[in-house]
């Protein structure tokens, strides 16, 4: 039981995690191919790389939903397991439709 709330509570974690300081414009990791730098920016210009940044953002993400799912399966019943699913897949399905339509030519 613990480990479930703690899978899902990581699940969670990480899609906050990528996706708040994307929305956010938060500071976060870039990565400049041309001079082989790693800089801290809220953003850049086309030519930068984020991915290093999000994938730490998703990590601290992680971490935290991990810790909040562990502290609360202390108080699991029943009805927490699918509640817990719930919020899983919620949050990946957020995550996924955010980065779908920032594709979205407009």
């Amino acid at each position: 039981m613990k480990r479930y709330f703690t899978i899902c509570g990581a699940i969670v974690g990480w899609a906050l995690g990528v996706l708040l300081p994307h929305y956010g414009r938060w500071p976060t990791l870039w990565l400049d191919p041309q001079t082989h730098r790693f800089f801290v920016a809220r953003m850049t210009g086309p030519l930068p790389i984020g991915y290093y940044g999000l994938i730490l953002w998703g990590i601290l993400g992680a971490a935290v939903g991990a810790l909040a799912g562990r502290t609360l399966a202390r108080r699991g019943r029943d009805e927490s397991f699918r509640l817990a699913a719930a919020w899983a897949l919620t949050a990946i399905l957020v995550a996924a439709a955010y980065y779908t339509f920032q594709l979205w030519p407009g």
